[in-house]
């Protein structure tokens, strides 16, 4: 069960859905460097421990980097799958020029990183961060277009849709100065204090 915020709780922005958090993070690149040994082991179980022993500084630092940043860039995106297509797609075009323009078979270093990745992202789909309160600001307002990012990043059905757009945004109170009473009132108050109208006559020298 992923972990739910209340909204009270939320410390995150309003449109914000799903957050990865550092232990997330840290879970997600532990198990992508295990699947990415485990996959080179099958083939060749010498080359893959060679393969999990040495990559670990350069796994930990690309993927503590590009992880954070592709979390960050689907915070507002409710559906976690698209999360995982996202994690499994950045790193095989990140690491096609590596191998993978060169021979077919060489594609077995961008795509079992890419897997190693998917298969991380899909592993920590219950310890992010998960907010399903409503955003403060109401979508009405971006119309059509909005109302279809929203039913997709949240996973709703178009049908949906029709109803987002009808919604509306609470419109705007002016700011209103109230007086604790009526200023004529209070002068003529003020004006018949004892304190206001007493004199003080001078003292006699001596």
């Amino acid at each position: 069960m992923s972990l739910p915020a209340p909204s009270d709780a939320w410390i995150y922005g309003p449109k914000d859905r799903v957050v990865l958090g550092w232990k997330a993070l840290v879970i997600g690149i532990l198990i992508s460097h295990l699947v990415f040994g485990i996959l080179f082991a099958l083939s060749n179980p010498a080359w893959g421990v060679v393969l999990f022993v040495f990559s670990a500084p350069p796994a930990w630092a690309i993927g503590a980097a590009v992880g954070s940043l592709l979390g960050l860039a689907l915070r507002r995106i409710r559906n976690q799958w698209i999360h995982v297509a996202a994690f499994f797609t950045t790193p095989a075009l990140m690491c096609v020029p590596f191998g993978g323009f060169w021979s077919p078979t060489a594609w077995a270093f961008p795509l079992s990183i890419a897997v190693a990745a998917g298969i991380a992202r899909l592993s920590i789909w219950n310890i992010v961060r998960i907010n399903d309160a409503r955003s403060l600001t109401s979508p009405g307002a971006q119309g059509v277009i909005g109302a279809v990012i929203l039913c997709l990043s949240s996973g709703e059905p178009f049908s949906r849709i029709p109803h987002r757009v009808a919604q509306r945004p609470p419109t705007a109170q002016p700011l209103r100065v109230v007086l604790p009473c009526d200023p004529r009132a209070f002068r003529s108050a003020m004006s018949r204090a004892p304190m206001m109208n007493r004199r003080v006559s001078p003292r006699p020298n001596g």
